[in-house]
This record gives structure tokens, sequence and C-alpha cells, in this order.
């Protein structure tokens, strides 16, 4: 530090500065690294590898303590890995459910169905449409949504109906319309 003072009518005034040639250390440096110029400091890059826990969603950060930058004392700071997920092209995230859209006919409502829904982990599973189900209706399947990432029960996924309403000729739409009456 370096201290000055100053003679005013109204007293001595005595300020304290950070000495620019020992940036606070006590100590000068006579002969300067050429790799830091002194300073204590390089820069560098380096890969960290980064083990990305379950159940980890977009917007959470990451802290791996110690793999962040150094300072002149020799003490490493915090690395914070900030969490970016992009959307998946069949399912939609909430929370840790999963939401599929699996498009029928209004004829596998009208009539039943027995459908195959495609598992995020691979594979399918089928679901029983009954006759004259809803077209809103949702179906559960426990389980089979993202892992929590304080352990425990994975979340579920939800199948969501999407009805394809066809276009019809005319002999076909007398059809319908004499079933109607």
């Amino acid at each position: 530090m370096r201290v000055s003072n100053q003679q005013t009518p109204m007293g001595v005034f005595q300020t304290q500065t950070p000495c620019h040639g020992c940036n606070q250390t006590g100590k000068r440096i006579v002969v300067k690294c050429t790799s830091c110029n002194g300073q204590g400091l390089s820069d560098f890059e380096d890969t960290v590898s980064v083990d990305i826990p379950k159940g980890v969603s977009g917007g959470m950060t990451l802290q791996m303590n110690g793999k962040g930058n150094s300072s002149v004392d020799g003490h490493f700071g915090d690395l914070l890995v900030h969490i970016n997920e992009e959307p998946h092209t069949s399912f939609k995230r909430v929370d840790n459910n999963l939401v599929f859209t699996k498009q029928i006919s209004v004829f596998d409502l009208l009539t039943g169905a027995e459908i195959e829904v495609d598992l995020l982990s691979g594979g399918t599973r089928k679901v029983k449409i009954d006759k004259g189900t809803k077209a809103t209706q949702v179906y559960e399947i426990k389980g089979f949504g993202l892992p929590s990432l304080h352990g425990g029960t994975n979340g579920h996924l939800y199948v969501e109906l999407d009805v394809n309403i066809p276009i019809l000729d005319d002999e076909k739409l007398n059809i319908i319309k004499s079933l109607k009456q």
C-alpha cells in the first residue's frame, strides 16, 4: 500500500492506494517470467470431462469445484457448466414426465384398437384404445418418463391422441351419412 498525507485547511487527509509495483504482495518481481510477464498467471486451454447426472434438465447449472481459473495465490476457482436442453423430435418434456403424441385414425376411436407407442429408451409399448374413446383421452404409462435428479422413481410417459380425419369421396361419405341416420 502507498500512503500519502495531504495538508488542508481542515487538517491532514491520509489516503491509501494499492501499490502497482508489487500487486499488494509486498514483494517486487525483478526478473519477470516470459510466459506470464510477472503477473503470476498465464492463459491456457484445458479440456475437462463433465459427468452429467441423470435427471438434469435445461436451465440447471453444475458446479465443478477446483476446475475453474487459477489465481495468483495458486488456488483454483470453480467451473460452472450451464445446461441447455435440445428439444426431442418425438417427445416433449414436462418436468420428469414425457409427452408423446400418437397419430391414430378416427376409425380406431370408433371401433377400438391396440396401438404401439415409442419409448424414449427404445422399443415400444402397447396401449389399448377402447371403442368410443374420446379424441382428448390421454394415456399414462407409469415409470417410462425421465429419471429424477435425486433418485427415486422415473417420471411417466403420457400418450396424447392426434386423430386423423380422412377426406372421403362421395361414395364413402354417403355410407357415413347413412350410418348417421
